[in-house]
């Protein structure tokens, strides 16, 4: 009986337990305090009409009895996984279910704004003339010489052809044959760059009229060109462009009544920003946020993943005949950056948002055209664009950019369209324009570093770590051996040659940081792995949290090509991340060591105590999350 006495005595004072039952009472009471109702699942006769009609929308047939019943099935599977996803408490801390709410407010402002009528559309033209000014147009006429045909002497011949059409040759009898024709009436910037390339409509549009010019080079060759007319663009009657001044107009109205709404739901708030010191310590003196502090955040917190930071995206999907799928996916905080299309597009469909719609550009389509964001602010926004288009030849082209503020557009190819009518398939294309490789890298810099200094899982072993280790050479071996296990694991997670589960992964990262907290309270006389070869456990933790850190770059849906530069900014901004956690630590831990400073006992074990309540906390969490599900 005394044994078991004295056994029950040193399973009360384990460390271990007080962690697992300080966060079993937290999650049992979170558990208690977030779950929210379930209820009943009623799909209405007009939703379903509803669901009819958009999918005949989308494809131009209006669905039948099974396909009716698919699409209810459908519905109503997301509809439980919703539901169980609020459950479990999935939306708190989103930022894509924050994101959503926030555009759902701006709605309802921008719903209030009244239709305007003729007299303030007419005051609204008359304050922009130029923004609905035509554009300018020309009419030509010229002689191709082939490049395929005549190669390097091209030039020379075109030269000398100009020649004879100066002295009244007929333009008829001279050149090679240009299958998109030899005359062309009243074409814009736009026209003339889908069927000639962007710099052959920029020198047509500043030829002298009347007389043959050239050679004028373009992508297929060299041209002759005699401008015929020029028409030098006008200011538009309001009927001819109503439909355009009445959109941009509610579009002013309704961003004025989303800033007027929210300056006075602030007033409904008291606003501080305040910040604290992450830790601070002292071989002798530890001193991090008291643990029942932390321990009380988990309350209000969900599970600790990293935060979730991406660029704004722009995904552009051709649907054929100059038609585009166009999902637009602002970054938070950045609803200001607005993206320009060319101004032959419209938006032919909303899908129930204005951030996912259907774009029609003609039958051009978007090839030799750009595509630009407004309202970038510098070193904080990026657009990442993805286009999947389908040239002339049938196969999908994959077209990837970032959009920042020193290159806010974006060219596509001439044959990264529909195809344009007239020019031949076998025309070369222009590479696409995309972002330089230090912008691409920079951007992902910047996530990886938001994903680890957000992550407080991630942080809190770090600082386990130095808390644990204490010197400089057994710190610097685990934290180096620590950077290159979850670079690996990174690296492979990525690239699709390890594949895990993410809900299991989350809860063992949670297990590393409590049993983390338990090593930090044993005596120094006590050995084990950690203690023994404190690089060898780091390593072994270090591959566990690299397939944490793959899960905040794998939401960025990366395409192949871009998946190098992807891989390594982010994971620079990782490591840069983790060095200044450091660093700031041991700054503010050096001053403190000097200060002879006596403090209660408990002081001491706060750090690990709060170490081990939050990790105990987030393994309830995170395996009740995946268990259920």
């Amino acid at each position: 009986m005394a044994f078991l006495r004295e056994r029950g005595r040193a399973l009360l004072r384990e460390p271990m337990i007080h962690f697992v039952a300080i966060g079993g009472a937290l999650f049992a009471l979170h558990a208690a305090v977030a779950k929210p109702p379930r209820g009943s699942i009623v799909v209405e006769a007009a939703f379903v009409e509803g669901l009819r009609e958009e999918q005949r929308e989308r494809t131009g047939v209006l669905p039948g009895e099974a396909e009716t019943r698919g699409l209810v099935e459908r519905y109503v599977d997301e509809e439980v996984l919703y539901r169980e996803a609020l459950a479990l408490g999935l939306d708190r801390g989103d930022l894509i279910v924050r994101r959503r709410l926030v555009q759902k407010m701006e709605l309802l402002a921008r719903a209030q704004v009244r239709e305007p009528d003729d007299a303030e559309l007419a005051a609204h033209l008359a304050a922009n003339p130029d923004r609905y000014r035509s554009a300018d147009r020309v009419s030509l006429t010229h002689v191709f010489v082939s490049r395929d045909r005549h190669g390097d002497g091209a030039r020379a011949i075109a030269t000398g052809l100009l020649d004879s059409l100066r002295a009244g040759g007929e333009p008829d009898k001279l050149g090679d044959p240009f299958v998109a024709g030899a005359s062309f009436a009243r074409r814009s910037r736009a026209d003339l760059t889908a069927t000639f390339g962007a710099a052959f409509a920029g020198a047509v549009l500043s030829l002298p009229p009347g007389e043959w010019s050239g050679p004028v080079e373009s992508t297929y060759g060299f041209h002759l060109v005699r401008v015929s007319a020029r028409d030098g663009g006008r200011a538009p009657e309001l009927a001819e462009v109503r439909a355009r001044v009445r959109e941009d107009l509610l579009s002013d109205r309704r961003e004025s009544a989303v800033r007027e709404e929210i300056g006075r739901l602030r007033g409904k708030y008291a606003i501080a920003i305040e910040g604290k010191p992450l830790w601070a310590t002292r071989p002798d003196h530890l001193c991090l946020v008291p643990g029942l502090t932390l321990a009380a955040m988990c309350l209000v917190s969900p599970p600790a993943h990293a935060h979730e930071f991406r660029p704004a995206s722009l995904d552009i999907t051709s649907l054929g005949g100059g038609r585009y799928d166009v999902a637009w996916n602002p970054a938070p905080g950045a609803d200001r950056v607005q993206i320009v299309f060319p101004e032959s597009c419209s938006r032919a469909r909303d899908a129930g948002s204005p951030l996912r719609f259907i774009l029609d550009c003609g039958p051009s389509g978007l090839g030799g055209q750009s595509i630009s964001a407004r309202g970038l602010a510098p070193l904080r926004d990026e657009v990442l664009v993805r286009m999947h288009l389908v040239p002339g030849s049938g196969s999908t082209t994959e077209l990837t950019a970032m959009l920042t503020v020193a290159r806010p557009s974006v060219d596509v190819p001439s044959h990264g369209g529909e195809g344009t009518p007239g020019v031949p398939s076998s025309a070369p294309a222009r590479a696409p324009s995309s972002a330089p490789a230090f912008a691409t890298v920079r951007s992902y810099f910047l996530a990886g570093a938001e994903h680890l200094i957000t992550g407080l899982d991630h942080v809190l072993f770090v600082l386990g770590l130095l808390l644990l280790l204490r010197r400089p050479a057994p710190i610097a071996r685990a934290v180096t051996a620590f950077t290159v296990a979850h670079s690996v694991t990174l690296a492979l997670t990525v690239l699709g040659a390890v594949r895990l589960p993410p809900a299991p992964v989350e809860a063992a990262i949670a297990l590393s940081v409590l049993f983390l907290a338990r090593e930090i309270l044993r005596p120094r006389d006590h050995t084990t792995l950690l203690s023994r070869r404190p690089w060898v456990a780091a390593f072994a933790f270090g591959l566990l949290h690299g397939l944490g850190f793959a899960g905040g770059l794998a939401s960025f849906h990366l395409a192949r090509e871009g998946l190098a530069l992807a891989l390594l900014g982010f994971n620079l901004g990782l490591e840069a991340a983790q060095l200044g956690l450091i660093l700031v630590a041991l700054a503010v831990a050096r001053p403190l060591a000097r200060l002879a400073l006596r403090k209660p006992a408990w002081t001491l074990r706060a750090p690990a105590y709060s170490l081990g309540a939050a990790a105990a906390f987030w393994v309830f969490q995170r395996v009740a999350a995946f268990w259920s599900s």
